[in-house]
């Protein structure tokens, strides 16, 4: 798996790229490199182009996303994680997994599968209470 990433703190957002096999232990230790990046700032949104990326999780594998993701929530932020092209590669099914055990978090996440969709709802702004709208 390799991950590319750019931070746009005028946007408040993080574009990546995701190519080949995505494992669980890879996409942890990518999300840490970028949590600790700089630049990186708590409720930032991500737009992720997954259509070179292959998702094969299993239940557990997303279970320990989850885990993962509630562990590192409260630096992270409530935020949005948008997929974009999932329907090729595998994402939608997985995502569609992992966004039905996580809706207990503030990190929002769903699979497009168009790009310029995929943007809109990431970059749609909050209102006073810190919710899209």
């Amino acid at each position: 798996m390799e991950i590319e990433y750019t931070i746009e703190p005028e946007h408040n957002l993080v574009r990546m790229k995701i190519r080949g096999e995505v494992t669980t232990d890879e996409f942890i230790r990518n999300a840490r490199i970028l949590y600790s990046d700089p630049m990186f700032k708590k409720g930032m949104n991500t737009l992720v182009d997954s259509s070179e990326a292959e998702y094969k999780h299993s239940f557990g594998e997303a279970l320990m996303i989850h885990d993962f993701v509630a562990a590192i929530e409260p630096a992270r932020g409530a935020c949005r994680w948008a997929f974009c092209d999932a329907g090729k590669t595998g994402a939608r099914s997985f995502l569609e997994l992992y966004t039905t055990i996580s809706d207990d978090l503030e990190i929002e996440t769903r699979a497009f599968d168009n790009a310029d969709e995929a943007e809109k709802w990431v970059m749609e702004k909050r209102d006073g209470n810190g919710d899209f709208f």
